[in-house]
This record gives structure tokens, C-alpha cells and sequence, in this order.
């Protein structure tokens, strides 16, 4: 107890200065609460009543806006952690080392990248591709350092949350998670729009999307080697805390870009498909469907933080059902009171929706009913069950897809079905940022494990971890077919746009390029496999446990082995149309490429799904020696395909 007058004074000012930072939290919700009430409103009563003029497509901008407002105001409740734990803080500040480290590499690559090909764009298309193709490198680059430095922040910072309580820890978790998630949407929904608003022509926005899938790759690319070899080393020798915290820093980051750029990939395949069915209708409505997915995660994660609930997976899963309740309802209003009454588009929207409720329920069902299942599982027993475990999601997808498709009126217009289809995976996708935001928290609970030294500390974490880890694995699930889905969207259009009417399955130039679209992917994501292991053996061989040399040196093997995979999507598939046209007909050719294409989104969509599904087993495990880098990267390549082929086809085809 202190009562002299110069301790007196200091608790007052304390007293004080705690006050005001209670009351400057308060100011900065009310604040953000009335500019999200404002846009809500403007978007759904005044843009929306405009939708015949292109007004409407300013509903992404804002709602991009409101994720990185919301994304700042959150990433205040996380930093500013009050820390005085002096090893701590040592360990904070070698992990910034190492985490600038790596974002140097991360700029090299892009420049790389961007002095290769932007002159090549521009010589051979046009200008204003070349520049939406720089704009999408660029944003992606900014989204990945923003969303990377928060997760880095969050890790250490929501340990100090566990010290007061367990609804603390599961706050501060989720705050940093859904940060990691809504950075790169905020980014790539002011930009997208922005530039159709510019150019006005899907052919042209084609650029940008190439840019920012290109850039999404070389980056996960290098970064699950980074990864998956930090938790190797660390799961042998346990050494290296601070390269596999930022390792799994880095896998949240990824996966936010995976799912950010799989949203591009949709909206720019919808909106091809729906110019040609709606004109501008048919590309607005996927634009604001976006935006409102954003509104609704950012409403619905109240619920993910409710008080007083002791179990942690009700609360998620509550916030997951009021997300798709708030987004089936505002989605309703706009197409079948507005947009479009009559039509029955509201149709291919809900089955997107239920195929997400369904994957969630069936997370749900394993979290609550399997939780000690996987005890004692060897690492073929976990490979062989992730085999089987995804063949009914698998199978629902197809039947969802399918009734999208009809519903759409894909009977009737081919183009109009895979409109539809577009609709159900950008609802799927945007009633599932929760579940986004839950991978990147479980990664933050994963890295509180591994830093706290105090079993009471441990027990809050775990309480949380098992919830995080069953729902960050569907959320693989959910990107991977959400993968599929954009990639035949983008195919259909295409197609459409070229009137390829028919293609001979039995031709036997068109079974060889669905085997050899099929192995590009496979390919790729072996190599990644194979660099990641060789960047772990280097490791061992040093016998080295200096934590800033080993992150140096996994993220330059990083950066070297992101390479050669990148030459194999962009090269490989293009020997499969030139290869033909030179030495057959333009037609052979064509059919090729159909062939490349469908055989690569098939095989790369099945293995991203089959090994995110083994990921996701692994981390229920707590194993980080089964774990690899198939799923990410796979997702990734069959866009980067499927893109780059029709970049290319759109600069050679007239000369071929």
C-alpha cells in the first residue's frame, strides 16, 4: 500500500490514462459502428434503387473500405497488449527481424515478376492490361505485408490476453484473425471495381486478376516452403520458436490470399459470363453480392465474441449462422425486390449458401461428436482417412453446382448457367470469412502453444485450439471447391466469348492434353514438397538453433524454389495449344487447350482438396511433421493455368 504523495500522483495519472484509453475504444466503435450503419444504408437503399447506371458498382469500394477500417479498429484492440514480459519482448523483436527478412524477398519477387512481364503485356496486348496487371502485383504485395505484419503481432500479443482470462484470450484471437482476413479483401475491393469502372471491358480487368493471382502464387509459393520447413525442424529438434512462428504467420496470410484472389477469379468470370446474359445487371450483381459478404462477416463476428459461453465452438458457430442469415436475407431483398424480381435468381445464391452450411455442420459434427478419434493416428492412417472423409463434401459440391446451374436457367443459356454458378461460389465464399478468420486464429493459438511456458496458459489456449482447428480445416474444403467453381466460371466465359461450340473427348490430341493439364498442378505442388524438404535438410546439416540464421536461410531457399514451379504453370500448358497449332490446324489447337484446361482444374481441385483435408487432421494432431504444401499451392496454380492460358491465347491467337 502506498500513501506518499508522489505515489499517489502516479496512480491517479494511471488512473487517468487508463480512462482515456477505455474512452478513446469507445469513441473509435461508435465511430466505425455509424460510418458501417451509413454504407449499409447507402449501399442498400440509394445505390441499389440505381442499379440500371453504374453507380451501383461503388458498393465494393465501400465495403472495402469498411473492412480496413474495421481491420484497423481491431488491429488497436491487439497491439495494444500491454507487455512486460522481458523474454517476451526479446523474442518480439527477433521476430521482426526475421519477419522484414522475409518481406524482402516477398518485394524481390515482385519486382521480378513485374519487370518481366509487364513489358511483356505491354508489347504484345495493350497498355491498360499491363497497367491492371501491375495493379493487381502491387496490391497484392501491400495485402500480404499488412495482412502478415498483424498476424505476426497478433501472435505474441493474444498470449498476454490468456493471462486474465480465457474469453480474453478468445477475443484478442479472433480480432487478429478476422484483421489477417479482411486486410487483402479491403485492398482488392476498392481496386477491382475501380478499374472496371475505368475500363469498362472484363478483358481488360483479366490483366489485373493475372497479376494478382501471379503475385499471390511466387508469394505462397515461397512462403509454404518457409513454412512447412520451419515446422518440420521444429517438430525433430523443437528448436527454432521463432521461424515456425512466423511460419505460421505466414500460413494464415496465405490462405487469406488464396481466398481473396479465388473471389477475384469469380467476380471477373461471373462478370463475363453476366455481360453476355444481364449487360450491365449481370455484372453488378456479383459486385455488390461481395461487398455485402463483407458487411455481413463484419456484423456477424460480434457473435463469435459472445460473453459468458464457456463452450468456444457455439460461439463461432453462432456467428457463422447469423452471418448466413444477415447475407440470405440482404441478398434476397436485392435480387427479388430489386434487381431482378421474377427471375428466380435468388435460387443459385441459396445453394451456394447451403452448400456452406453444410460444410460447416459437418465441422461442427466432427468437432463435437470425433474429438479423440485421431488419437495414436500414424501419418498413412491420417492420409488414407482424409481420402475418405472428403468424398461426401466431394459429392454435394457436384449436386450444388449442378442445381446452381439449372436454377440459373443453364438449360436454356450454357452461359446463363455458369452465370449461376458464379452466384453460388461467390456466396459461398462470402458467408465464409468466419471461417476464414478461424484458420488464421488457429495458427495464432497454435504459435500462443508453442510460446507459453505456463501450463494455465496452456489449458485457456486449448480450451480454444480443438474449435479452430476443425473449422479452419473445412474452410480449406471450401476454398479448394470455391477454386473449382471460379476456374470454370473463367472457362465458361472464355469459351463463350469465342463461341467454341463443341469439343471431341475422343480425339486422342484432346485425351493427351487432359492427362498432361492434369500433371502441371500435380507437378507443381511435388516441387514445392520437394523444396521444402531440401530447404529443412540444409537446416539439419548446419546444426544450427540461431533463430534469426534459420529463418535467413528458409527464406532464401524460399525464394529460389517458388521459381521453378511458376515456370511450370506458366510454360508447361502452353506446349499443349502452340505445340498442336504449329503442327496440325488452329482447331486441333483449340481443343487442346480445352483438354489442358479441364484437366488441370480437375486434378489440381482434387489434390488441393484431398491434402487440405490431411492438413487439417494434422493440425487436430498438433503434428507438424505431416503437414505439406499441396493444398494452397494447388488452388492457386489451376487459376494461375487457366488465366495465363487465356492471357496468352488473347496475344497469339491472331497471329497463330
Amino acid at each position: 500500500m502506498c500513501y506518499n504523495a508522489p505515489c499517489s500522483s502516479i496512480l491517479g495519472i494511471e488512473k487517468i490514462m487508463s480512462f482515456s484509453m477505455k474512452l478513446r475504444k469507445v469513441l473509435y466503435n461508435l465511430f466505425f459502428w455509424a460510418i458501417l450503419a451509413y454504407s449499409m444504408w447507402l449501399i442498400l437503399f440509394k445505390l441499389a434503387t440505381d442499379f440500371t447506371t453504374i453507380k451501383i458498382i461503388w458498393a465494393g469500394p465501400i465495403a472495402g473500405m469498411a473492412a480496413l477500417l474495421f481491420a484497423a479498429l481491431k488491429i488497436h484492440d491487439v497491439l495494444f497488449v500491454k507487455n512486460e514480459n522481458i523474454k517476451l519482448k526479446e523474442m518480439e523483436t527477433s521476430l521482426k527481424k526475421g519477419f522484414f527478412n522475409i518481406q524482402k524477398k516477398e518485394f524481390f519477387l515482385t519486382l521480378l515478376s513485374s519487370a518481366v512481364l509487364f513489358p511483356f503485356i505491354y508489347k504484345f496486348v495493350n497498355l491498360q492490361v499491363a497497367i491492371c496487371f501491375l495493379v493487381g502485383t502491387i496490391t497484392i504485395f501491400v495485402s500480404s505485408f499488412f495482412s502478415s505484419l498483424v498476424s505476426m503481432n497478433s501472435n505474441i500479443n493474444v498470449l498476454f490476453a490468456a493471462e486474465n482470462s480465457a474469453a480474453s484470450y478468445h477475443k484478442a484471437a479472433v480480432n487478429g484473425a478476422f484483421s489477417t482476413f479482411l486486410i487483402p479483401a479491403g485492398f482488392s475491393l476498392i481496386l477491382f471495381p475501380v478499374l472496371y469502372f475505368i475500363f469498362k471491358d472484363p478483358a481488360i480487368i483479366m490483366g489485373y486478376t493475372f497479376g494478382a493471382c501471379l503475385e499471390a502464387f511466387l508469394i505462397t509459393c515461397s512462403g509454404e516452403i518457409f513454412a512447412k520447413a520451419s515446422n518440420l525442424i521444429f517438430s525433430e529438434k523443437n528448436e527454432a520458436k521463432e521461424a515456425v512462428i512466423l511460419a505460421n504467420g505466414i500460413s494464415s496470410k496465405n490462405m487469406a490470399l488464396d481466398f481473396i484472389v479465388t473471389i477475384i477469379a469469380i467476380l471477373m468470370g461471373t462478370i463475363i459470363n453476366g455481360v453476355l446474359v444481364l449487360n450491365l445487371i449481370g455484372a453488378f450483381i456479383p459486385m455488390t453480392l461481395v461487398a455485402i459478404g463483407v458487411f455481413c462477416a463484419i456484423l456477424a463476428s460480434i457473435f463469435t465474441k459472445l460473453k459468458g459461453v464457456m463452450n468456444s465452438k457455439l460461439p463461432l458457430f453462432i456467428g457463422f449462422i447469423a452471418s448466413v442469415i444477415l447475407y440470405s436475407a440482404i441478398s434476397y431483398y436485392l435480387i427479388e425486390k430489386v434487381f431482378m424480381p421474377g427471375y428466380g435468381l435468388f435460387y443459385p445464391v441459396m445453394t451456394g449458401v447451403i452448400l456452406a452450411l453444410f460444410l460447416a455442420g459437418l465441422g461442427y459434427f466432427n468437432l463435437r461428436n470425433k474429438k479423440d478419434e485421431l488419437e495414436g493416428f500414424t501419418k498413412e492412417e491420417t492420409t488414407a482417412r482424409s481420402f475418405v472423409a472428403v468424398s461426401l463434401p466431394l459429392l454435394i459440391a457436384g449436386f450444388m453446382a449442378l442445381a446452381a446451374f439449372i436454377n440459373a436457367g443453364g438449360m436454356e443459356s450454357y452461359t446463363a448457367g455458369f452465370w449461376g454458378l458464379g452466384l453460388a461460389a461467390i456466396s459461398m465464399l462470402s458467408v465464409s470469412y468466419i471461417f476464414g478468420a478461424l484458420y488464421a486464429a488457429l495458427n495464432i493459438s497454435k504459435n500462443a502453444l508453442i510460446i507459453s511456458e505456463a501450463d494455465e496458459h496452456k489449458e485457456k489456449i486449448e480450451e480454444f485450439y480443438p474449435a479452430a482447428s476443425m473449422y479452419g480445416g473445412k474452410t480449406k474444403t471450401m476454398f479448394s471447391i470455391a477454386s473449382i467453381y471460379a476456374c470454370f466460371v473463367v472457362f465458361a466465359g472464355f469459351v463463350m466469348t469465342i463461341n467454341l461450340e463443341e469439343v471431341d473427348c475422343l480425339n486422342p490430341f484432346v485425351l493427351f492434353a487432359l492427362i498432361f493439364g492434369a500433371g502441371v498442378p500435380v507437378l507443381c505442388a511435388g516441387l514445392i514438397n520437394g523444396s521444402f524438404i531440401k530447404a529443412a535438410k540444409a537446416i539439419f546439416k548446419k546444426e544450427t538453433n540461431d533463430g534469426l540464421e534459420i529463418v535467413k536461410k528458409l527464406s532464401n531457399k524460399g525464394f529460389i524454389g517458388s521459381i521453378l514451379p511458376l515456370a511450370s504453370v506458366l510454360i508447361l500448358p502452353l506446349f499443349s495449344y502452340f505445340g498442336i497449332t504449329k503442327l496440325f490446324e488452329k482447331a486441333l489447337g483449340m481443343q487442346t487447350l480445352t483438354g489442358t484446361l479441364l484437366g488441370a482444374i480437375v486434378a489440381g481441385g482434387l489434390v488441393a482438396i484431398l491434402f487440405g483435408f490431411k492438413d487439417s487432421l494434422s493440425d487436430t494432431k498438433f503434428d507438424f511433421a505431416s503437414k505439406e504444401c499441396s493444398s494452397p499451392v494447388s488452388n492457386l496454380a489451376i487459376k494461375l493455368i487457366i488465366l495465363s492460358l487465356l492471357l496468352t491465347f488473347i496475344l497469339f491467337m491472331p497471329t497463330v
